[in-house]
C-alpha cells in the first residue's frame, strides 16, 4: 500500500520492486500501483477516552479509524505479514514499525487524508479487519500485492461514474461499481464496471478490478496456482507458464534481482542487486533511493508539503511543482 502509483509511472512506495524499488498493487484493468505503509510504535497513539463512541478497528479500540489514522492503524498488521513474509529487509518487528512509519506518513497517508478530506475516500474498519485476517492466514506466494484479495476493500470510493480520478492512490476514489481509466492527460474518469457475466469490449463497457474481457464477456482473473488460458486470465501483474497463473519471487537483501525477482520493502534492486533504502537524514547519491523522500545534496531529505518551494515536482509530496511552489494535494487532476 499502498493502488499508488502507476507501474511505468505502490504501491508508493517503498517496497518490493525491481528499479522502481516499489510493491505494485492490483488496481485491476492494465493499471497497477504501489503499496501503502505505516506507524512506529502503538504506544505513542492517542487516549480518545473510553466515553467517546467512534469507529474503531479491532486491535485499538482507541483510535478512530480515518485516512489520518491509516498508519498507525495498520503497521502492525503489516509488519506482522511481512516478517512472516520475508516481505521487508528488517532485523525485527520494531525495526519494521519504524521503517512502515516512516514512509507510510511520509508518502502515503497525505494523499489518503487529502482524498478523505476531499470526501472522495474513506477507510473502512470492516475492510480493515477483513485484511487483518486474511494477512494472518494468507500463503506468502499467493499475496503478489499488499491490496490483493483480503485487503482490496479497506479504501472505498465515493466518486461516480464520469467523476475525475488519477493514476495511483487517487485511482481509488471510484466508487465500488466503477474503476479509473486514465486517459491521455494523466487524469482519468469513472467508469462503471461489469463483473462476471457482464459485456465489455468496445462501446459495451469496462470490466471491474480483478476481471478480464473475453470474448465480450467480463470473466473473473485467477489468482497464483490457478488455472489459466486464452480464456481464463491472470491477475494483473502475473503471467501464464504452463497453464498456471504465476507472480514474482520475493528475494532477499543482497541477492539477484529483475523484473520475476523482486527486492523486499526497504530495499531496491540496483545494478541487479537488492541494496538497501535510505532513510530520512541518511547519505544518498543520485542512484540511490530514499524511502520516503529525496536525495538533496547527499542527504535523504522529506519530500516538500504544499506550498513549499521546489525546483521540481519529485520534490513535492503532491508530485506537481509549478512556478517554483508545490501544488496542493490531492492533485493537479483534481484543481
Amino acid at each position: 500500500m499502498i493502488r499508488v502509483l502507476v507501474t511505468g509511472l505502490l504501491l508508493a512506495a517503498f517496497g518490493c520492486g525491481t528499479d522502481d524499488a516499489s510493491v505494485p498493487v492490483d488496481m485491476g484493468s492494465d493499471t497497477t500501483v504501489q503499496m501503502d505503509v505505516g506507524v512506529s510504535d502503538a504506544s505513542v497513539l492517542p487516549d480518545l477516552g473510553t466515553d467517546v463512541e467512534i469507529d474503531a478497528a479491532p486491535d485499538m479500540p482507541g483510535l478512530e479509524v480515518i485516512a489520518s489514522n491509516y498508519c498507525e492503524l495498520t503497521a502492525q498488521m503489516f509488519c506482522d505479514y511481512y516478517l512472516r513474509c520475508g516481505r521487508m529487509a528488517v532485523p525485527d518487528n520494531a525495526t519494521c514499525l519504524s521503517v512502515f512509519a516512516e514512509t507510510c506518513e511520509g508518502v502515503y497517508e497525505p494523499h489518503y487524508a487529502a482524498l478523505a478530506a476531499a470526501g472522495s475516500l474513506t477507510l473502512s474498519s470492516t475492510g480493515m479487519a477483513a485484511c487483518a485476517t486474511h494477512l494472518e492466514n494468507v500463503a506468502c506466494e499467493k499475496q503478489l500485492f499488499d491490496l490483493d484479495g483480503g485487503c482490496s476493500e479497506m479504501w472505498v470510493g465515493t466518486v461516480a461514474p464520469d467523476g475525475i480520478c488519477a493514476p495511483g492512490i487517487e485511482s481509488f476514489v471510484c466508487e465500488p461499481t466503477s474503476t479509473c481509466v486514465i486517459t491521455t492527460t494523466g487524469c482519468g474518469t469513472c467508469i462503471a464496471a461489469g463483473r462476471e457475466g457482464a459485456p465489455c469490449g468496445g462501446d459495451l463497457g469496462r470490466c471491474d478490478d480483478g476481471y478480464g474481457c473475453v470474448e465480450s464477456a467480463c470473466v473473473k482473473r485467477g489468482g497464483v496456482g490457478d488455472a489459466c488460458s486464452a480464456t481464463a486470465p491472470c491477475g494483473v501483474g502475473m503471467g501464464c507458464t504452463d497453464d498456471k497463473c504465476t507472480g514474482f519471487t520475493v528475494v532477499a537483501l543482497g541477492a539477484a534481482c529483475g523484473q520475476s525477482l523482486r527486492c523486499p520493502y526497504n530495499s531496491f534492486c540496483k545494478d541487479s542487486v537488492c541494496v538497501p533504502q535510505k532513510g530520512l537524514g541518511e547519505s544518498c547519491s543520485p542512484t540511490d533511493d530514499c524511502r520516503s523522500g529525496y536525495c538533496e545534496q547527499g542527504t535523504c531529505v522529506a519530500f516538500k508539503p504544499d506550498g513549499g518551494v521546489c525546483n521540481s515536482g519529485p520534490q513535492c509530496i503532491s508530485g506537481v511543482c509549478n512556478q517554483g511552489t508545490c501544488g496542493n494535494l490531492p492533485g493537479r487532476c483534481f484543481e
